[in-house]
Protein backbone atom coordinates (compact mmCIF):
# COMPACT_ATOMS: atom_id res chain seq x y z
CA UNK A 1 0.00 0.00 0.00
CA UNK A 2 1.33 3.60 -0.93
CA UNK A 3 2.51 5.39 1.66
CA UNK A 4 1.04 8.98 1.37
CA UNK A 5 1.47 11.83 3.58
CA UNK A 6 -0.27 15.84 4.35
CA UNK A 7 1.91 18.78 2.85
CA UNK A 8 0.88 22.07 3.58
CA UNK A 9 -2.98 20.35 3.29
CA UNK A 10 -2.74 18.38 0.18
CA UNK A 11 -2.59 14.47 0.55
CA UNK A 12 -0.03 13.46 -1.77
CA UNK A 13 2.05 9.95 -2.19
CA UNK A 14 5.39 10.26 0.24
CA UNK A 15 8.22 9.37 -2.65
CA UNK A 16 6.38 11.83 -4.38
CA UNK A 17 7.88 14.54 -1.71
CA UNK A 18 11.05 16.44 -2.05
CA UNK A 19 12.72 18.87 -0.46
CA UNK A 20 14.69 21.78 -1.84
CA UNK A 21 18.25 22.15 -0.82
CA UNK A 22 17.58 25.48 0.83
CA UNK A 23 15.02 24.22 2.85
CA UNK A 24 15.83 25.29 6.77
CA UNK A 25 14.69 22.12 8.31
CA UNK A 26 17.40 20.44 6.46
CA UNK A 27 20.34 23.09 6.86
CA UNK A 28 19.45 24.35 10.31
CA UNK A 29 16.88 21.93 12.39
CA UNK A 30 14.97 25.02 11.82
CA UNK A 31 11.84 22.65 12.91
CA UNK A 32 9.70 21.63 15.43
CA UNK A 33 7.62 18.55 15.67
CA UNK A 34 5.02 16.58 17.62
CA UNK A 35 4.57 12.48 17.67
CA UNK A 36 0.89 12.25 18.67
CA UNK A 37 -1.09 9.06 19.06
CA UNK A 38 -4.35 8.65 17.71
CA UNK A 39 -6.78 6.02 19.57
CA UNK A 40 -9.77 4.68 17.58
CA UNK A 41 -10.07 7.90 15.23
CA UNK A 42 -10.09 10.56 18.17
CA UNK A 43 -7.30 12.33 19.30
CA UNK A 44 -7.79 12.60 23.17
CA UNK A 45 -4.58 14.79 23.89
CA UNK A 46 -4.27 17.00 20.66
CA UNK A 47 -4.80 19.96 23.09
CA UNK A 48 -1.59 19.19 24.64
CA UNK A 49 0.56 18.95 21.81
CA UNK A 50 -1.34 22.10 19.90
CA UNK A 51 0.05 24.22 22.83
CA UNK A 52 3.49 23.22 22.97
CA UNK A 53 3.59 23.08 19.60
CA UNK A 54 2.40 27.02 19.59
CA UNK A 55 4.52 27.92 22.56
CA UNK A 56 7.22 26.83 20.56
CA UNK A 57 6.73 28.51 17.40
CA UNK A 58 5.80 31.75 19.54
CA UNK A 59 9.60 31.19 20.83
CA UNK A 60 11.35 30.81 17.55
CA UNK A 61 9.41 33.66 15.51
CA UNK A 62 7.02 31.81 13.65
CA UNK A 63 4.20 33.72 11.54
CA UNK A 64 1.25 31.42 12.39
CA UNK A 65 -1.63 32.14 10.62
CA UNK A 66 -5.28 32.55 12.09
CA UNK A 67 -6.25 29.22 10.47
CA UNK A 68 -3.71 27.22 12.12
CA UNK A 69 -5.50 26.12 15.26
CA UNK A 70 -6.41 22.86 17.01
CA UNK A 71 -9.51 21.85 15.31
CA UNK A 72 -7.52 23.12 11.87
CA UNK A 73 -5.03 20.40 13.36
CA UNK A 74 -7.15 17.75 14.01
CA UNK A 75 -9.23 18.40 10.56
CA UNK A 76 -5.61 17.52 8.23
CA UNK A 77 -5.13 14.59 10.13
CA UNK A 78 -8.45 13.12 9.63
CA UNK A 79 -7.37 13.45 5.82
CA UNK A 80 -5.06 10.80 6.41
CA UNK A 81 -6.93 8.81 9.27
CA UNK A 82 -10.27 9.25 7.97
CA UNK A 83 -11.07 9.60 11.80
CA UNK A 84 -10.91 5.48 12.36
CA UNK A 85 -8.54 3.62 13.42
CA UNK A 86 -5.07 3.62 15.60
CA UNK A 87 -2.62 5.45 14.21
CA UNK A 88 1.03 7.20 14.84
CA UNK A 89 1.65 10.54 13.89
CA UNK A 90 4.09 12.64 13.02
CA UNK A 91 3.56 16.56 12.75
CA UNK A 92 6.05 18.37 11.51
CA UNK A 93 6.41 22.05 11.13
CA UNK A 94 9.31 23.98 8.97
CA UNK A 95 9.87 27.44 8.16
CA UNK A 96 9.87 28.14 4.53
CA UNK A 97 13.00 28.61 2.45
CA UNK A 98 15.25 31.27 2.26
CA UNK A 99 18.10 32.72 4.41
CA UNK A 100 21.40 31.80 6.38
CA UNK A 101 20.84 31.50 10.34
CA UNK A 102 18.76 34.86 9.81
CA UNK A 103 15.79 33.72 7.58
CA UNK A 104 14.05 36.04 5.16
CA UNK A 105 10.60 35.22 6.07
CA UNK A 106 9.13 33.54 9.19
CA UNK A 107 5.91 31.79 7.24
CA UNK A 108 5.62 27.99 8.16
CA UNK A 109 5.12 24.47 6.02
CA UNK A 110 3.59 21.45 7.52
CA UNK A 111 4.49 17.83 7.03
CA UNK A 112 1.99 15.02 8.47
CA UNK A 113 2.69 11.31 8.25
CA UNK A 114 0.92 8.63 9.38
CA UNK A 115 1.58 5.20 10.58
CA UNK A 116 -1.04 1.65 12.35
CA UNK A 117 -0.73 0.96 15.42
CA UNK A 118 -2.78 -2.57 16.71
CA UNK A 119 -3.99 -1.25 19.87
CA UNK A 120 -6.66 1.56 21.07
CA UNK A 121 -5.39 1.88 24.40
CA UNK A 122 -2.21 2.16 26.11
CA UNK A 123 -0.66 -1.50 27.89
CA UNK A 124 1.50 -1.95 30.30
CA UNK A 125 4.17 -4.32 28.86
CA UNK A 126 5.27 -8.03 31.65
CA UNK A 127 8.54 -7.66 30.11
CA UNK A 128 11.06 -5.09 31.72
CA UNK A 129 14.22 -3.02 29.54
CA UNK A 130 17.64 -3.51 30.31
CA UNK A 131 18.99 0.13 30.22
CA UNK A 132 22.42 1.84 30.35
CA UNK A 133 24.17 5.37 31.50
CA UNK A 134 25.15 7.15 29.04
CA UNK A 135 28.55 9.03 30.24
CA UNK A 136 28.47 12.13 28.53
CA UNK A 137 26.96 15.00 29.32
CA UNK A 138 24.67 15.75 26.45
CA UNK A 139 21.89 18.03 27.35
CA UNK A 140 21.75 21.63 28.52
CA UNK A 141 19.01 23.50 29.95
CA UNK A 142 17.83 26.63 27.44
CA UNK A 143 15.22 28.42 25.95
CA UNK A 144 14.15 25.39 23.60
CA UNK A 145 15.74 22.65 25.33
CA UNK A 146 12.20 21.68 26.46
CA UNK A 147 10.63 21.46 22.97
CA UNK A 148 10.95 18.91 20.45
CA UNK A 149 12.79 20.06 17.23
CA UNK A 150 14.74 19.16 14.46
CA UNK A 151 18.21 18.81 15.91
CA UNK A 152 18.10 15.81 17.88
CA UNK A 153 22.04 15.13 17.49
CA UNK A 154 22.15 14.23 21.29
CA UNK A 155 19.37 11.70 21.44
CA UNK A 156 21.19 10.18 18.13
CA UNK A 157 23.99 9.90 19.54
CA UNK A 158 22.79 8.23 22.73
CA UNK A 159 20.90 5.91 20.36
CA UNK A 160 24.64 4.80 18.55
CA UNK A 161 25.86 4.11 22.03
CA UNK A 162 22.79 1.92 22.94
CA UNK A 163 23.25 -0.24 19.60
CA UNK A 164 26.75 -0.49 20.61
CA UNK A 165 26.25 -1.73 23.88
CA UNK A 166 22.97 -3.72 22.94
CA UNK A 167 21.10 -1.79 25.70
CA UNK A 168 17.01 -1.45 25.12
CA UNK A 169 17.34 2.58 25.92
CA UNK A 170 20.16 4.53 27.62
CA UNK A 171 19.66 6.96 30.25
CA UNK A 172 20.91 10.94 29.08
CA UNK A 173 22.93 13.35 31.63
CA UNK A 174 22.67 17.02 31.78
CA UNK A 175 25.92 19.16 32.16
CA UNK A 176 25.68 19.50 35.68
CA UNK A 177 26.18 15.69 35.55
CA UNK A 178 22.22 14.65 36.73
CA UNK A 179 20.03 12.22 34.76
CA UNK A 180 17.43 13.75 32.89
CA UNK A 181 15.65 11.44 30.35
CA UNK A 182 16.23 8.59 27.71
CA UNK A 183 16.47 8.59 24.12
CA UNK A 184 12.57 9.02 23.18
CA UNK A 185 11.21 9.09 26.81
CA UNK A 186 10.94 11.36 30.01
CA UNK A 187 11.67 9.10 33.17
CA UNK A 188 10.37 8.64 36.85
CA UNK A 189 11.47 7.53 39.85
CA UNK A 190 10.01 5.13 42.34
CA UNK A 191 11.19 5.80 45.53
CA UNK A 192 9.06 4.66 48.70
CA UNK A 193 5.98 4.07 46.64
CA UNK A 194 6.28 8.22 45.31
CA UNK A 195 7.36 9.38 41.72
CA UNK A 196 10.30 11.38 41.28
CA UNK A 197 10.80 12.81 38.10
CA UNK A 198 13.37 16.00 37.03
CA UNK A 199 11.95 19.45 36.55
CA UNK A 200 11.80 21.18 32.63
CA UNK A 201 14.54 23.10 33.53
CA UNK A 202 16.98 20.40 34.06
CA UNK A 203 17.29 20.10 29.94
CA UNK A 204 14.62 17.40 29.57
CA UNK A 205 11.66 17.57 26.66
CA UNK A 206 7.92 18.74 28.28
CA UNK A 207 6.32 15.32 27.57
CA UNK A 208 3.18 14.93 26.88
CA UNK A 209 2.29 11.96 28.88
CA UNK A 210 4.92 13.35 31.90
CA UNK A 211 2.42 16.16 31.85
CA UNK A 212 -0.83 13.63 31.99
CA UNK A 213 1.11 11.91 34.89
CA UNK A 214 1.86 14.89 37.27
CA UNK A 215 -1.36 16.69 36.23
CA UNK A 216 -3.97 14.18 36.67
CA UNK A 217 -2.95 10.97 38.30
CA UNK A 218 -4.56 10.64 41.94
CA UNK A 219 -3.14 9.11 45.30
CA UNK A 220 0.30 9.23 43.86
CA UNK A 221 2.47 11.42 45.31
CA UNK A 222 4.79 12.90 42.67
CA UNK A 223 7.93 15.35 43.13
CA UNK A 224 10.01 17.17 40.57
CA UNK A 225 13.42 16.74 41.45
CA UNK A 226 17.30 16.41 40.04
CA UNK A 227 19.25 13.22 40.83
CA UNK A 228 21.91 11.13 40.28
CA UNK A 229 23.25 7.90 38.92
CA UNK A 230 24.16 7.03 42.65
CA UNK A 231 20.80 7.68 43.66
CA UNK A 232 18.47 5.95 40.93
CA UNK A 233 20.90 2.84 42.17
CA UNK A 234 19.29 2.87 45.12
CA UNK A 235 15.79 3.58 44.08
CA UNK A 236 12.64 0.93 43.58
CA UNK A 237 12.35 1.05 39.88
CA UNK A 238 12.37 2.97 36.93
CA UNK A 239 9.29 4.06 34.29
CA UNK A 240 9.67 5.76 30.92
CA UNK A 241 6.99 7.46 29.44
CA UNK A 242 5.91 8.89 26.06
CA UNK A 243 3.17 9.79 24.03
CA UNK A 244 3.20 6.75 22.06
CA UNK A 245 4.07 3.58 23.72
CA UNK A 246 2.78 5.07 27.49
CA UNK A 247 4.84 3.95 30.37
CA UNK A 248 7.43 1.34 29.96
CA UNK A 249 9.57 -0.27 33.04
CA UNK A 250 13.30 -1.04 33.75
CA UNK A 251 14.31 -4.56 35.13
CA UNK A 252 17.74 -4.20 34.59
CA UNK A 253 19.85 -1.08 35.02
CA UNK A 254 23.84 -1.96 34.93
CA UNK A 255 24.21 -4.43 37.88
CA UNK A 256 20.83 -3.81 39.11
CA UNK A 257 17.66 -5.75 38.98
CA UNK A 258 13.82 -4.03 39.62
CA UNK A 259 11.01 -6.36 40.28
CA UNK A 260 7.99 -5.77 38.33
CA UNK A 261 6.76 -2.00 39.21
CA UNK A 262 2.66 -2.59 39.99
CA UNK A 263 2.26 1.05 40.00
CA UNK A 264 3.43 1.33 36.67
CA UNK A 265 0.53 -0.47 35.72
CA UNK A 266 -1.58 1.35 38.08
CA UNK A 267 -0.35 4.57 36.19
CA UNK A 268 -1.07 3.55 32.72
CA UNK A 269 -4.74 2.49 33.74
CA UNK A 270 -5.14 5.84 34.75
CA UNK A 271 -3.99 6.65 31.60
CA UNK A 272 -6.59 4.97 29.66
CA UNK A 273 -9.40 6.82 31.92
CA UNK A 274 -8.18 9.92 30.51
CA UNK A 275 -8.80 8.71 26.69
CA UNK A 276 -12.13 8.59 27.27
Amino acid sequence: MMTRINFNGKIIPSDKFQLGINNRAFKYGDSLFETIRVFDGTIPFIGFHFNRLIGGLSILGYNIPKKFNCNFIIQEINKLTKGKGNHRIRLMVFREDGGLYSPTNNNLNFIIERNGLKKNKFSFPKKGLSIGLLKDKLLISNKTSHLKTGNSLPYIYAALEKQKKNWDDCLIKNNKGKIVEAISSNIFIIKNNKLLTPPITSGCISGITRKLIIENIKNIQIEEKEFTHKFIKKSDGILLSNSIQGIKWVRNFEDIEFQYPVLGKKITQELNKLLG
